[in-house]
């Protein structure tokens, strides 16, 4: 379950089942789909990753997924075709190698960062 669900579902949990728009708005500060303020949208970096491994169309998915579940991750695209991973991500959460080692530590699949 991801973030922005489990957030929904304890916001509707705290207000005993009568969650409205206003009292979802008023929360939804640190969920992804609120939007960003000018200083998230400056922070926010974008890498390419090269990530060598993938066999099958479904092998994006899985990286995908491996990137999405870290903190400071707000956007991820993977294209199994070209080998490669495009992330925008939140440089004073996370890394660019620390991207790298997540999707190495599948053990499936090899990332590297782009040559400086």
């Amino acid at each position: 379950m991801n973030k922005i669900v489990k957030r929904i579902l304890m916001l509707l949990v705290l207000a005993g089942g009568a969650l409205t728009l206003a009292s979802l708005a008023e929360n939804c500060a640190d969920l992804k789909f609120c939007g960003t303020s000018s200083a998230q949208a400056a922070a926010e970096q974008n890498v390419e990753l090269s990530v060598d491994g993938m066999t099958c169309a479904s092998c994006k998915y899985t990286v995908k997924t491996v990137l999405k579940q870290l903190d400071g991750v707000q956007n991820v695209s993977v294209s199994y075709a070209e080998k490669r991973a495009t992330v925008s991500y939140d440089p004073q959460r996370i890394t660019p190698e620390q991207l790298v080692q997540a999707i190495n530590e599948t053990g499936r699949y090899q990332a590297t960062l782009p040559p400086q």
